[in-house]
C-alpha cells in the first residue's frame, strides 16, 4: 500500500492535472474532449470559479470541474493502490519485492 502522504500528494497532482486537461478542452477548442454541454459548463465555471475556503466549501465542491477532477484522481489512484481486501495475486510483481 502506498504511504498516506505519498497517496495524498499523488491525489493532488492528479486532481490539478485534470484541471489542466479541462482548461485545454475549454480554451483550445478540442471538439472531441467531451460533450458541448460539458464544455459549456466547464467554461462557465472557469469564468465564475468558486475558490476553496471554509465558507465556500459546499459551493466549491458542487462545481462540475471539481467533481470531475476529484473523480478522475480517485479513479486513477484506484488503479495503482491496493487494499487488504484485494487478493495478493492481483498485485504486479514489482509490488511484491523491494527491487525498486
Amino acid at each position: 500500500m502506498i504511504h498516506s502522504s505519498a497517496l495524498h500528494v499523488s491525489e493532488v497532482i492528479l486532481h490539478e492535472s485534470r484541471h489542466l486537461y479541462q482548461y485545454e478542452c475549454v480554451y483550445s477548442n478540442i471538439s472531441h474532449c467531451h460533450s458541448e454541454n460539458t464544455i459549456t459548463k466547464w467554461n462557465f465555471e472557469f469564468e465564475n470559479y468558486v475558490l476553496y475556503s471554509l465558507e465556500s466549501l459546499p459551493r466549491h465542491l458542487i462545481q462540475a470541474i471539481e467533481k470531475d477532477a476529484y473523480k478522475f484522481a480517485a479513479t486513477t489512484l484506484s488503479r495503482f493502490t491496493f487494499t487488504g481486501k484485494q487478493k495478493k495475486k492481483n498485485k504486479p510483481e514489482a509490488y511484491s519485492s523491494n527491487s525498486f
